[in-house]
């Protein structure tokens, strides 16, 4: 279940943040495999919904300023995924 919470103001902005497990769906990751140079190995191709946080800045007619999401693949992949966007 996604559970979607005002966070308050910051400075004349509205904090929303929200957390989502692998079962709602939401947050989509994949990770493709490649060899390297040096062993010419890869790893195994993973596909699927993680669990993701995120943070939205809103200003206050709602429209999105910043976006922060984290999302956690299984402990099988090879990535932890982090990203910021501010789109002042």
């Amino acid at each position: 279940m996604v559970a979607k919470l005002f966070q308050g103001t910051v400075d004349s902005h509205y904090l929303f943040t929200f957390k989502s497990s692998a079962e709602d769906d939401r947050c989509h990751y994949g990770e493709y495999s490649q060899g390297t140079p040096l062993s010419g190995e890869g790893h195994n191709v993973w596909k699927g919904s993680v669990v993701c946080f995120e943070q939205i800045l809103t200003d206050k007619d709602f429209n999105v300023l910043s976006l922060f999401t984290e999302m956690n693949p299984p402990d099988t992949c090879l990535a932890e995924v982090v990203q910021d966007c501010y789109l002042l």
